[in-house]
């Protein structure tokens, strides 16, 4: 099983056979109208990185601890 990952907002998107692959994070490319590009992993970033909170960044990448 593989998972599409966008490193800005943090989305995890499971690839199944005969879905097309995407390049850019669709999420990013409505909310703030930038191309990020998804990188290809076998875990989804919660299990690659923990939760939001443990890296000390919002959603988004920005800010710290809270």
């Amino acid at each position: 099983m593989a998972y599409l990952n966008c490193t800005r907002c943090r989305l995890s998107i499971e690839q199944h056979h005969g879905r097309p692959d995407l390049q850019d994070c669709p999420r990013c490319l409505s909310r703030l109208e930038e191309a990020i590009p998804l990188f290809r992993s076998r875990l989804p970033l919660s299990d690659l990185y923990g939760t939001v909170e443990d890296a000390g960044a919002d959603a988004y990448g920005v800010g710290g601890p809270r």
